[in-house]
Formats: structure tokens, C-alpha cells, sequence
């Protein structure tokens, strides 16, 4: 069994830092035969920020600050009835362009990719 979601939200800008996001994805259990308690998820999630925030900063340290792409993808094993193990992978193009490190000075910030596993169980 599988399905799908979406989500969006707006605002004017003008007293919340996001102006739009976007969230879709689709999920689902038991797509292996044998395997009835496994789940699974992919989603992508986009938000982009007013203009309105802090302009002149952004401009001229070239922060970014304008918008952010997410990726998830988990598949959750269930070992036992109240035991699963989850590895999970993200990828997230950051809003920020640039970080102030001591110094000071700017480094550009790439594309965090982050790998996780976790481990749930039910008592």
C-alpha cells in the first residue's frame, strides 16, 4: 500500500522569513511480498524566502538566503514486530550561498548529502 503527499504554503513576505514551501512525496508499507511491516518514504521539499529579509546584507555578502531544494529517502526494515531498523539519506542545497568563518572571511557551502540509520523499537 502506498500514497502520496502534498503540502504549500505562501505568505506576503512582510512578517514571516518564507515567502513559499512546497512538500511532496509519496510513502508506503509492505511493497515486498514477505514483508508486510517495512515502510518507505521519498519526499522533496522546497522553500523559498522573502526578498524582504535582511536585503542589503544579502546582497552584499552574497549569503543567498533566497531559496532551499531537500531530498529524503528512507526505508525502514522491521526485524522483529517491535524492533526497526531505518537507514535514511538526505540531500539539502542549502539556502545559504556563503558562511562568515572566523578570519572573517566567506566559504561557499556546497551541497550537504547525509546519511543516517536509526534504530526504533516498541515496547
Amino acid at each position: 500500500m502506498a500514497g502520496v503527499f502534498f503540502r504549500f504554503g505562501v505568505s506576503d513576505g512582510k512578517a514571516n522569513p518564507i515567502k513559499y514551501h512546497y512538500n511532496l512525496g509519496i510513502g508506503g508499507k509492505g511493497m515486498i511480498p514477505g514483508r508486510p511491516h517495512d515502510t518507505f518514504g521519498l519526499g522533496w521539499s522546497y522553500v523559498e524566502l522573502s526578498d524582504k529579509l535582511i536585503p542589503n546584507l544579502r546582497a552584499f555578502l552574497d549569503l543567498g538566503l533566497e531559496r532551499e531544494h531537500a531530498v529524503e529517502l528512507y526505508y525502514s526494515v522491521a526485524v522483529t514486530p517491535w524492533l526497526c531498523v531505518t537507514p535514511d539519506l538526505q540531500i539539502v542545497q542549502s539556502v545559504l550561498n556563503n558562511v562568515l568563518q572566523p578570519g572573517p572571511q566567506l566559504n561557499k557551502v556546497d551541497t550537504a548529502v547525509i546519511g543516517a540509520l536509526r534504530v526504533y523499537t516498541r515496547f
